[in-house]
């Protein structure tokens, strides 16, 4: 069962996505940080990068996963967001785009 972790581009994101893939299953990593996206790849985890205030973005990565894990520190530090003005709406817009997705467990990491 796939699995994404949001945030992957955070220290403890990144550590997530590297305990995920010592299982069996594909890992699934949405970034920001493109500069992220290489360490991650070494590992043999997909990576998405994006806006991570696009809930279209998170959806397409997320598409068909199971599981995903959300970084609270990617929906309130200093990266750069376009589509969403607040926490809340971020954190929406990752809802929103995960239950289009069909993910149907929710992991939230604060």
């Amino acid at each position: 069962m796939p699995a994404i972790v949001i945030g992957a581009d955070t220290d403890l994101g990144y550590r997530i996505a590297a305990a995920l893939t010592r299982r069996q299953g594909e890992v699934r990593a949405f970034v920001t940080d493109p500069a992220s996206a290489d360490p991650l790849r070494r590992l043999g985890v997909k990576v998405a990068v994006g806006d991570v205030s696009d809930g279209s973005h998170i959806e397409g990565a997320a598409h068909d996963a199971f599981s995903a894990v959300l970084m609270a520190e990617a929906a309130h530090d200093d990266r750069e967001r376009s589509f969403a003005a607040s926490y809340e709406a971020l954190v929406a817009a990752w809802a929103n785009g995960l239950g289009d997705a069909g993910v149907r467990r929710i992991i939230w990491v604060g």
